[in-house]
């Protein structure tokens, strides 16, 4: 039989063999431990104290953060006083106490008992209780280790893949501008469009003003760059829009024309730019050429001018632009040979005698004429007078002229868009050409709405209304009518004529009307030769067509 001393010499020597095991096995396996923070991570538990021999006391835990040490081990194998309690373990850095050692078991044998072992080691280190969330770029989920062993999503710019870093946050956000350059904008939306209250909010855009944009596409709206709409947006350039491109022309490309400045010497002098305009319109007209093809007219009143063999020609005024006849049967506009006009935003009136608004002549070649969100007014000779001419007109009113409104002969003829009112003659009269004429509104014109013959035609959507008199026709007259004759979704309404007359539609010969209305018109609202289908006939008396309907179309207003 052994004795207790030699019981006490196996415990001790199986503890020195299974400790040392059990400290490698621990989860801070090789993490060094001192007094002094240092650089574990992450955070760990402390390892089990040492078993002591007899009589010793167990040594106090090793500082450090993290949790507290585990207990101290069992007291010594020999007989005698049960062994003393063991030191806890001391508080790591910011950490808790580790655990007090407990009891040694009581020996088996008289004598005295044996010490506690050590109190646990302490755990992982750290500052304030807490380890470094890094100590390099690759511990980061995402982002980059900081020098404070933070995880960030920035700290340098080339940190933000296609995008910017925010410094003040260390974050990425979208774009930023800094010190005049745009940080994270491709090439298709070059330009940071900023939210001081939060870079979050931060965009990449096409622009932010119009000097951003250029080419066709000049003007900066709601951050995107787009054509030109009207001429007041360029005046950041030339102050032209080119309708047809959506460009700006540019100063070079304009000849300026001022009456009322304030040069006395500037019509004999003056090169028609911006800073020294023309006073006289038909200087302007005479110094085109080249590149300079375009007159911007200032507000004021201007004298009549004479155009011929002038080739891609433009007069566009400003608000308050207006031409005015000076001398009776002189046309206020005249134009005539190889000749290509477009007259826009102007108004023209007073043309006296048989001076019309413009007249258009065919020489030597047919004129091209195009008038656009223009006003021709008041002139004794008609309002327009084409002969051979191309004519096309938008956006305009053609009103209160002492003859027809329009008075087409040969050429081509466009009509969108317009207001022909008031006017002595018919309000459209066209003979042996070809004409479209679509949403106009024809109304109160003496001598008819619209009277058309030997042509070629397309007349849909408009509105003829309390037109005529002591007239053969009152709303429509269509007579000869080409190979193309399309009449369709017109309304002809409470027009007049002379007694026994057609007041709504007449037709001379056959015409098809398709999807229109016609009502109120004095006598009757549609002739016999009228093939008429899908419309809606108020009066009953016509019997001819298919589809139709009869009754009151109940018009508002």
């Amino acid at each position: 039989m052994k004795r207790p001393l030699d019981s006490i010499i196996d415990v001790r020597f199986v503890l020195s063999i299974l400790l040392p095991v059990a400290l490698l096995a621990s989860p801070l396996a090789g993490c060094e431990f001192s007094d002094d923070p240092c650089p574990c991570y992450p955070l760990r538990d402390g390892s089990a104290g040492d078993a002591r021999a007899p009589d010793a006391s167990g040594d106090a835990g090793l500082t450090g953060a993290g949790e507290g040490g585990i207990a101290g081990g069992d007291g010594g194998g020999s007989a005698g006083e049960s062994g003393g309690t063991g030191d806890g373990g001391k508080a790591g850095i910011g950490g808790e106490p580790g655990d007090t050692g407990g009891a040694g078991t009581g020996g088996s044998v008289s004598g005295n008992g044996g010490s506690s072992g050590n109190g646990g080691s302490s755990g992982g280190c750290g500052t304030g209780g807490a380890c470094p969330q890094c100590t390099k770029d690759s511990d980061c989920d995402a982002g980059v280790c900081s020098d404070a062993n933070e995880c960030l999503q920035c700290l340098k710019q080339k940190d933000c893949s296609g995008a910017a870093c925010d410094l003040s946050r260390n974050k990425c956000v979208t774009c930023l501008h800094l010190n005049g350059v745009t940080i994270g904008c491709a090439e298709s939306t070059p330009y940071c469009k900023t939210d001081s209250e939060n870079t979050d909010n931060n965009a990449c855009v096409q622009c932010l003003k119009h000097r951003d944009c250029s080419g066709t596409e000049p003007i900066c709206d709601a951050n995107a760059c787009r054509k030109c709409r009207t001429h007041a947006e360029c005046d950041i350039a030339g102050g032209v829009c080119n309708r047809d491109t959506g460009a700006c022309l540019n100063e070079s490309e304009v000849i300026y024309v001022d009456v009322d400045k304030d040069d006395a010497d500037c019509a004999s002098n003056n090169g028609g730019t911006r800073k020294k305009p023309f006073c006289v319109l038909q200087h302007g007209v005479d110094a085109v050429s080249g590149i300079k093809t375009t007159l911007l007219v200032s507000a004021g009143t201007y004298a009549p001018v004479n155009i011929t063999d002038r080739k891609g020609l433009s007069v566009i005024g400003k608000a308050g632009a207006e031409i005015k006849a000076s001398s009776v049967d002189t046309p206020v506009i005249y134009l005539s040979g190889d000749t290509q006009l477009i007259v826009e935003s102007m108004k023209i009136y007073y043309g006296s005698g048989t001076g019309a608004g413009i007249k258009c002549v065919s020489t030597t070649s047919n004129p091209t004429l195009t008038v656009r969100s223009s006003a021709i007014t008041a002139n004794a000779g008609g309002g327009i007078v084409a002969t051979s001419c191309t004519l096309s007109v938008y956006d305009s009113t053609i009103n209160d002229n002492g003859d027809a409104g329009i008075d087409a002969s040969g050429g081509k003829l466009s009509l969108y868009d317009s207001t022909i009112s008031g006017n002595s003659a018919e309000g459209l009269s066209a003979n042996g050409c070809d004409v479209t004429a679509e949403r106009n509104s024809f109304t109160g014109n003496d001598g008819g709405g619209l009277s058309l013959g030997a042509s070629n035609l397309k007349v849909v959507n408009n509105l003829v209304a309390v037109n005529g008199g002591a007239t053969t026709f009152g709303g429509v007259r269509i007579s000869e009518p080409g190979k193309r004759a399309i009449f369709e979704h017109n309304t002809v309404a409470n027009n007049y004529a002379n007694p026994g007359t057609v007041a709504g539609i007449r037709c001379i010969d056959e015409v098809e009307i398709r999807s229109c209305i016609v009502s109120g018109n004095t006598y009757k609202d549609i002739s016999g030769l009228c093939t008429a289908s899908w419309s809606l006939i108020r009066d009953g008396k016509y019997s001819g067509g298919s589809n139709n309907l009869t009754g009151d179309p109940r018009f508002k207003g």
